[in-house]
């Protein structure tokens, strides 16, 4: 195997695959530097898919910011591309430089979902390095992190060292760290690593277990226990990450900026509410000033203001009328994700309408007032069709709505709620919307299926099996109107699979191991997902779909009680009992369910959350 590439001959694999664009790494803004230190960033998905990642970004340019490191980017291959490469022994390779990425001293994986899982066993296998961390004695550490590393049992046995929490602070710790230790023994090296907060080590953690229940966890030498995510006190510390600008077609071609990190709801089934707590925001006149900067020098179309809920950014109003008169006369286009319809206003619908409407996305997640009320979602029915009409008489014509299946509890009668929704938003649209532009009315709909994840109050909750979901989908469709409905339903056997990567232990590498072996690649793509794979790697490791499936006792240990993400699990329980045993009133829950854990905004959490 090749330790150094040519030139020559990674530009004909460039233009012999199937989308030579994806490969050739000369995006505007991208970092050309020597340094004594090298990261490479991985994004186990394509590139379209993982260059407009924002954590990527942002570690990108902060480790591009230190003198002794240099931090180049790499993605997943096509499989076009992967097969030429296993085929010739050609190993695989850095964006910026077409570096070799057995030769960085670090190779830093970002997890966005557990669907990444198997496609860092096929980056781990095209570098080429042993899959195993206990086999790997020389070459380059290999640390992952992001939202779907708070779970890092699947993948325990494959990655040296985990980051757990947000990583601008815990990476220069480790950076720092690995420069004064590199050259010594990998044990050593990860002895040392383990003692950082934030970091935690596998082969430094024994878990105790009888059969498949778990007894608890010992730390082997240095490692800390429990593992405390790390969280950035104040957001305005790091400026916003300047964006590349892509040569080439990507998912999300537009200017992405971190407005704030956190989410002032606290939604049972939401993984992100709880990993990103608490509530921070960027200060509004210098997030105008590096905006304009950064927009200017970039020179894109279009802006989204990025967080988990973007509507509930205190000076929201201010900030968008500014902007607005700044981007208006430019023709650059706002673009506000993840609003709420409970502080939806008119005047948001028209200040972001002035240059183009793109359509609005809302979502509701249940049907029925009742079940919104047990999520924490707390959304009447009178305000989403407040919000709806504010929408309408804006002009606007293209609503996207994302609903669950699944969830603990679900009657018939929730499942029909969204159908009725659907056909009522439509009759107001009608109604509402100027004559010329009713003929344009389009309600698009998105099913997911609820899946427990780790450091909910749902974790503990059963699932449906695939067969289920897919009746109640059904239920759905039959009494929506056609025509003006657009439905995209999640496969539910994909949400299956999701289901074991995201609950499962240290056992569920085995299942990882085999699906490998079996080919699986880009399972988090419908075109290329398999269950039948799954089920073959199921049983070739020993594994049972309903193992996973059932509902858990809140006295078992889970996997991942290891971690400490700063929210108490007795708190969790206590959202869990009352998700069946609490009928608060839709005010009651706009905020907050009052708790007694924070100041009753989710801005403040206290110590024991």
């Amino acid at each position: 195997m090749r330790s150094t590439l040519s030139l020559e001959l990674v530009e004909k694999l460039i233009l012999e695959s199937e989308k030579p664009s994806r490969y050739l790494g000369t995006e505007w803004g991208v970092a050309h530097k020597k340094a004594s230190f090298s990261l490479a960033l991985i994004y186990p998905d394509l590139y379209e898919i993982g260059f407009s990642n924002l954590g990527i970004i942002i570690l990108y340019r902060l480790v591009n910011s230190l003198p002794k490191w240099k931090c180049e980017r790499s993605y997943l291959p096509a499989p076009d591309l992967i097969a030429k490469l296993k085929s010739n022994q050609i190993p695989w390779w850095s964006w910026e430089t077409k570096t070799p990425l057995k030769n960085f001293d670090l190779l830093g994986f970002t997890l966005q979902t557990e669907y990444n899982y198997p496609d860092v066993l096929t980056i781990l296998s095209l570098v080429p390095l042993p899959l195993k961390a206990e086999e790997r004695k020389n070459g380059p550490l290999v640390i992952a992190g992001g939202p779907g590393a708070y779970n890092p049992e699947p993948l325990s046995s494959y990655i040296d060292l985990f980051v757990v929490g947000e990583g601008e602070e815990v990476l220069l710790d480790i950076l720092e760290a690995y420069a004064e230790v590199k050259g010594l023994s990998k044990e050593k090296i990860l002895s040392g690593l383990a003692g950082i907060e934030g970091v935690y080590v596998p082969l430094l953690l024994r878990v105790k277990r009888k059969a498949q229940k778990i007894l608890g966890f010992e730390s082997v030498g240095n490692q800390k226990l429990p593992v405390k995510r790390r969280v950035i006190a104040d957001l305005n510390s790091y400026p916003l990450a300047h964006p590349l600008v892509p040569l080439a077609q990507v998912a999300q071609d537009r200017c992405s900026l971190e407005l704030m990190r956190g989410c002032a709801r606290g939604c049972r089934f939401c993984q992100a509410g709880q990993i990103y707590r608490p509530l921070r925001e960027r200060e509004a006149k210098s997030f105008l000033s590096q905006a304009k900067k950064i927009l200017n020098q970039t020179g894109y179309e279009e802006i989204s203001l990025v967080s988990l809920s973007t509507s509930d950014y205190s000076s929201l109003a201010s900030l968008t009328r500014e902007l607005v008169s700044w981007t208006a006369p430019r023709r650059i286009s706002l673009s506000l994700p993840s609003l709420r319809l409970d502080s939806f206003s008119l005047e948001l619908a028209e200040l972001i309408a002035r240059t183009k409407k793109t359509g609005l996305t809302f979502a509701l997640e249940a049907g029925s007032e009742s079940l919104r009320r047990r999520i924490n979602k707390g959304l009447a029915e009178k305000d989403f069709f407040e919000a709806m009409e504010k929408a309408f008489k804006a002009g606007w014509q293209k609503i996207k709505l994302y609903f669950m299946v699944g969830l603990p509890g679900e009657s018939e009668e929730d499942l029909k709620s969204i159908s009725r929704l659907c056909s009522e938003v439509l009759n107001l649209g009608l109604k509402t919307l100027p004559q010329a532009l009713r003929n344009r009315l389009q309600l698009n709909l998105t099913l997911s299926v609820f899946v427990p994840k780790p450091f909910t109050p749902l974790q503990w909750a059963e699932s449906i099996t695939a067969q289920e979901a897919e009746e109640r989908i059904a239920i759905v469709k039959r009494s929506l109107r056609r025509g003006r409905v657009r439905v995209r339903a999640h496969d539910p056997s994909m949400s299956v699979v999701e289901l074991i990567l995201a609950r499962g232990g240290r056992e569920v590498g085995s299942l990882l191991s085999e699906v490998h072996r079996l080919g699986g690649v880009l399972q988090g793509w419908q075109e290329h997902f398999s269950f039948s794979l799954w089920k073959e790697g199921l049983q070739k490791a020993g594994l049972q779909f309903e193992n996973y499936q059932q509902r858990i006792e809140v006295s078992d240990l889970l996997p991942w009680d290891f971690i400490d993400i700063g929210v108490r699990k007795d708190f969790l329980v206590r959202e869990w009992q009352r998700y069946f045993d609490a009928q608060p009133t839709p005010d009651c829950l706009k905020i907050c369910t009052r708790c007694g854990v924070c100041d009753g905004k989710l801005r403040v959490i206290r110590n024991n959350v």
